[in-house]
C-alpha cells in the first residue's frame, strides 16, 4: 500500500485520557527555548518540508527530531542524525546520536513506508508506539472527525470483504494508549459444534497501529435450550426462559419492533442540538416473566458522538499532539484524570420498579466502548423483583444518540459457569503459516504482535473432542494507537480544547451544533472510509 507524499498523518491515541495534557502545567526554564522547539516542530509539520522526519519522544523529557534513523542490528537503540531536546526544549545535542529504544515513550513520524521497511522482529519493538503517515480519501477530507477509526476487528468463519457491517468483534477498545493497555472480552454471538475447527480473521482496517498481546477463544457448552452470557466484570452466566418486551416506550413513542429480537434492526436517537449530555429514558414492560432469577440481557453499540468529541479534541491538539502523549505516558496524575465529558454520557443505567411500583432502584449500569461491533451482555437483577406480579417494568436511562439499541430482554439466570479458554492452533500472514506470530498471541505476556494498517491475519482454534455445541467468546489483550489526519492540524486551538476538557457551556452548546450539522452524514463517511480487505 502507497501512500502520497501529499499526505502527512500522525497516528495518535484517539479517546477518553488523550486531551489531559492541559490538567497538568508544564514549566519551562525559559520561553525562548520553547519557542525555539515549536518553530522547529512548526517546519517539521509544514507542507513545505517535504523531508521524512521521525520525532522521539523519551521518558526523561527529553524529545528527538530526526531526518534519518534506523535501528541498530539487535534492535536495541535507535541511531539518526538530527535535533536533541532536554525537557525545557533547550537544544542540547545536534548531528548523529543514539536513543535506547527501552527509553522511548512516543514516536511521530510522516513517514510509515520506513517502519514498514523493518524485518517483523525489529518491527515489534518498535511499531507499537510509532506514528504514521497515510491518506484518508475525499470524504475524510471534507469530514475529517467522521473518517473510519477502530481497534482490531474480527471475522469468525468469514471473509472481511462479506459486509461491512458484518464485524464479529473489535478488541480492546478503551485501550487507547500503551498505559491502558487491558484484556477485553467480547461475545461473538456464534455457536459452534465440538469437535471442529474455528477460523477467526484478525484485521486492521483503519489508519492504525494495533499493538496486540494475545488473542485467544473462550467456549461454553450450552445445551440448546440455554444461552450463556457475560456481564462488565468477565462473570458468565447460563441462562433459559429468553424473553422479549411486551411493550417498549421511548421519547419517540413505541419503539418495541426495534429492540425485540438480536437482528440487524436498531433503536437510535439523535442528539439534543444545545445539550450533549440530555438524557432518554426507554421503559420496558415484561408480562408473563415470572423468573427465580431474572436478569437483563442488552445487545448494543455506540453511535460516533463519541469519535466526533475525541477527534475534535484531537484537532485542537494541533502539530503538539506527540508531546501531549508523551505526559499521559509519564505523568500519573494526567493519565489517571477522566474527561467529564465521557463520564457525562458514556453509561446506560439500569433501573427497575420496585413491589410498592412507587419508587425506582438503579441496578447497574452498561458501558462499552466501539461504534462498530455489538455487544452482547448481562446485568443480574433482584431475585426477589415483583414476584408476585405478573408485570415487570425497567427502565433504560441512557445520553440522547448516543447509543444503537438492538435487543433488550430478560433471562433466567441458572448458575455462573467457568468457559474454556483456547490458545490457538494455527496462525497466518499472507497465507503463510507463522509460528513467531503464534507465540506472541497465545499468552499474556511481553510479546507483541505489531499490526499496521491493512494487515490481515488468519487464527485457527481448535474445540475439545465433546459432542456438544460451545457457545463463544473472544478474548484479546493489547492497546492501539490512531493515526491522526493532517485536516486536524488546521484547526490547532489550545483554548477551546481547554474550555472542552472543562465543560465550558458555550464551547459544549457550539459542538452541540456542530455535531448537529455532521450528524446525518457521520455513518456514512464512517464505513464508507474503512479499508475494505479482500
Amino acid at each position: 500500500m502507497k501512500y502520497p507524499d501529499s499526505f502527512k498523518i500522525i497516528i495518535v491515541p484517539p479517546l477518553i485520557l488523550l486531551l489531559l495534557l492541559f490538567s497538568c502545567k508544564m514549566h519551562y526554564v525559559n520561553p525562548d527555548f520553547r519557542q525555539t522547539y515549536q518553530q522547529y516542530n512548526e517546519l517539521l509539520h509544514s507542507d513545505s518540508m517535504k523531508t521524512s522526519y521521525l520525532k522521539v519522544h523519551t521518558d526523561n523529557g527529553n524529545v528527538y527530531l530526526l531526518e534519518d534513523w534506523d535501528l541498530n542490528e539487535s534492535g536495541d537503540m535507535l541511531t539518526g542524525v538530527g535535533k536533541g531536546y532536554n525537557y525545557n526544549r533547550m537544544l542540547v545535542t545536534e548531528g548523529s546520536m543514539a536513543v535506547p529504544v527501552n527509553s522511548i515513550v512516543i514516536l511521530e513520524t510522516n513517514d510509515i513506508s520506513s517502519i514498514k521497511s523493518l524485518d517483523g522482529s525489529r518491527k515489534a519493538g518498535l511499531a507499537i508506539l510509532t506514528i504514521g503517515n497515510i491518506i484518508g480519501g475525499i470524504l475524510c477530507a471534507v469530514y475529517p472527525k467522521a473518517c473510519w477509526g477502530s481497534c482490531p476487528t474480527f471475522y469468525i468463519d468469514q471473509s472481511p470483504g462479506t459486509s461491512i457491517h458484518r464485524v464479529s468483534a473489535e478488541a480492546f477498545s478503551r485501550s487507547v494508549r500503551p498505559s491502558l493497555e487491558q484484556s477485553d472480552i467480547d461475545a461473538l454471538q456464534y455457536r459452534k459444534h465440538g469437535k471442529q475447527l474455528v477460523n477467526i480473521t484478525m484485521t486492521n482496517e483503519a489508519y492504525e497501529t494495533h499493538a496486540v498481546n494475545m488473542v485467544n477463544l473462550l467456549a461454553v457448552p450450552a445445551q440448546p435450550e440455554e444461552n450463556i452470557f457475560h456481564d462488565k466484570d468477565g462473570t458468565f452466566y447460563r441462562c433459559n426462559g429468553m424473553i422479549s418486551p411486551s411493550s417498549a416506550f421511548g421519547p419517540e413513542g413505541p419503539c418495541l419492533e426495534a429492540i425485540s429480537a438480536i437482528d440487524d434492526l436498531e433503536r437510535i436517537s439523535l442528539t439534543d442540538s444545545t445539550d450533549l449530555t440530555e438524557k432518554e429514558i426507554i421503559e420496558l414492560e415484561f408480562t408473563g416473566s415470572m423468573m427465580n432469577n431474572p436478569a437483563l440481557v442488552m445487545n448494543f453499540r455506540q453511535t460516533l458522538l463519541t469519535t466526533f468529541l475525541i477527534y475534535s479534541g484531537i484537532s485542537y491538539m494541533g502539530n503538539e499532539i506527540s508531546d501531549v502523549f508523551t505526559v499521559l505516558e509519564t505523568n500519573d496524575k494526567a493519565g489517571k484524570t477522566r474527561l467529564e465529558f465521557y463520564d457525562r454520557i458514556s453509561t446506560i443505567e439500569i433501573w427497575i420498579q420496585k413491589n410498592d411500583k412507587n419508587r425506582w432502584e438503579r441496578i447497574d449500569q452498561f458501558t462499552e466502548t466501539g461504534p462498530i461491533a455489538k455487544n452482547l451482555q448481562i446485568i443480574p437483577l433482584c431475585t426477589d423483583w415483583s414476584n408476585n406480579s405478573d408485570i415487570r417494568k425497567v427502565r433504560i436511562c441512557m445520553t440522547r444518540g448516543m447509543w444503537k439499541l438492538d435487543f433488550a430482554g430478560l433471562v433466567n439466570i441458572l448458575d455462573t459457569v467457568e468457559p474454556m479458554r483456547l490458545l490457538p492452533k494455527w496462525v497466518s500472514s499472507y497465507g503463510m503459516y507463522d509460528e513467531d506470530i503464534l507465540e506472541k498471541l497465545s499468552y499474556d505476556d511481553d510479546q507483541y504482535l505489531a499490526s499496521l494498517s491493512g494487515d490481515r491475519y488468519e487464527l485457527s482454534f481448535l474445540l475439545p473432542d465433546n459432542d456438544v455445541d460451545y457457545e463463544l467468546f473472544l478474548l484479546a489483550r493489547g492497546y492501539y494507537l490512531e493515526w491522526a489526519r493532517q485536516e486536524w492540524y488546521d484547526q490547532k486551538d489550545l483554548t477551546r480544547l481547554r474550555k472542552l476538557l472543562t465543560w465550558d457551556q458555550g464551547t459544549m452548546e457550539a459542538m452541540a451544533r456542530e455535531y448537529k450539522n455532521v450528524e446525518g452524514i457521520m455513518e456514512s463517511v464512517f464505513w464508507n472510509s474503512k479499508i475494505v480487505l479482500p
